[in-house]
């Protein structure tokens, strides 16, 4: 059996996206999206959602102008860990985010 590798989730942006490029020549967007979770009898809590945005037409679009800090959005792609050798501790790090490949502006 495949696996089903597929999201969808809602929120708000932390941040304006910001532009991303490597040294390879790639380009891209990073986003952070925040959910504020109300639980019965508890003051509300924070969620965080990394996602990168590799495709030009998801990339070209979240780098448009056109989405800002606050703007409550829905974005689909694919969870994928991002791995990584931290050069000040010499130790490998990990954390999963979200491979960006569509992105709804909600008004």
């Amino acid at each position: 059996m495949s696996e089903i590798n597929q999201i969808v989730i809602s929120g708000e942006l932390y941040n304006d996206p910001t532009p991303l490029k490597f040294g390879d020549g790639n380009t891209g967007a990073g986003i952070t999206i925040v959910q504020y979770v109300q639980r019965e009898g508890k003051d509300p809590s924070k969620r965080f959602f990394s996602g990168c945005a590799w495709s030009p037409e998801a990339a070209n679009d979240l780098l448009s102008g056109k989405y800002h800090k606050g703007d409550k959005i829905i974005i689909s792609g694919k969870l994928d860990e991002r791995k990584w050798k931290d050069s000040k501790t010499d130790e490998w790090k990990s954390q999963v985010q979200i491979n960006v490949n569509g992105v709804i502006l909600c008004r």
